[in-house]
């Protein structure tokens, strides 16, 4: 399996959201270090956001054509992605790029340790659902921010659950072979 940190979470949150959803295809738009509010940015540069994601399963669908399928929508979201540029509120535009790490370097993967899913009753959600994934020397954590005017804790529950599980299923079987219809069924059970 030869993903970056980015396309593993994508493929994550792709085969928990068949999972959840009970569909065999799944687009949705992953924000690489983006801001919704161009106010609230505070580096200087440019930030990509916005990776429109689509995956599809079949009989044929490995992790590893699920990944090479992900690493190749990353690649053509650099190219081609929505971006949101920093603009200095006083001094207008300052600076054209920022580098945000390698978007491609493959780590080698840690147990997810933890899933936190606390719900934003007396917050105003920036989006309806955040999935927000924290990375230290201990491992990987996600928090998932929802508007609980919209979603149900119990929801979110569950789809944290199934998160995991995806996650789980694919650090034990790093070799790419599993078929990605195989890991929906068994994490839906």
């Amino acid at each position: 399996m030869k993903l970056s940190v980015n396309a593993f979470y994508i493929l994550v949150t792709s085969l928990s959201l068949m999972a959840y959803n009970n569909v065999e295809n799944v687009v949705f738009v992953w924000t690489f270090n983006g801001r919704s509010e161009i106010k609230a940015i505070r580096t200087v540069g440019l930030l990509l956001r916005d990776f429109p994601v689509a995956l599809s399963l079949d009989k044929a669908d490995t992790v590893d054509d699920a990944a090479s399928s992900i690493n190749r929508q990353i690649r053509e979201a650099i190219m081609h992605g929505s971006i949101t540029p920093f603009i200095d509120i006083k001094r207008g535009e300052m600076l054209d790029f920022l580098y945000q790490g390698d978007l491609l370097e493959i780590p080698d993967y840690k147990e997810l340790i933890g899933i936190d899913t606390p719900g934003t009753q007396d917050e105003t959600a920036i989006e309806p659902i955040e999935l927000q994934v924290y990375e230290d020397e201990k491992g990987s954590r996600l928090q998932i921010l929802y508007d609980a005017g919209l979603y149900r804790r119990e929801s979110m529950d569950r789809f944290a659950m199934l998160f995991e599980s995806v996650c789980s299923l694919l650090l034990k079987d790093t070799s790419g072979d599993m078929h990605t219809r195989d890991i929906v069924r068994e994490v839906s059970g």
